[in-house]
């Protein structure tokens, strides 16, 4: 297995879904977005895209509710 990682803060973008094109062959793409302070703390928005032809999006949710 593959995951492709996208650095945005480069370009100073919080937040970007990254799109899962066919020929790739990754089921997971991780877009790593600009850091920024809320209420005093530093966040790091994380998006994941994930291929519905290896995952279930059942099992995505059980991930995010935890």
């Amino acid at each position: 297995g593959s995951i492709i990682i996208t650095f945005l803060d480069k370009f100073h973008v919080k937040y970007a879904s990254i799109p899962i094109f066919p020929l790739s062959r990754a089921p997971l793409c991780i877009g790593v977005g600009h850091t920024f302070i809320e209420n005093g703390h530093v966040m790091l928005p994380l998006n994941v895209t994930f291929d519905h032809r290896y995952f279930d999006g059942f099992d995505g949710y059980i991930a995010l509710k935890e």
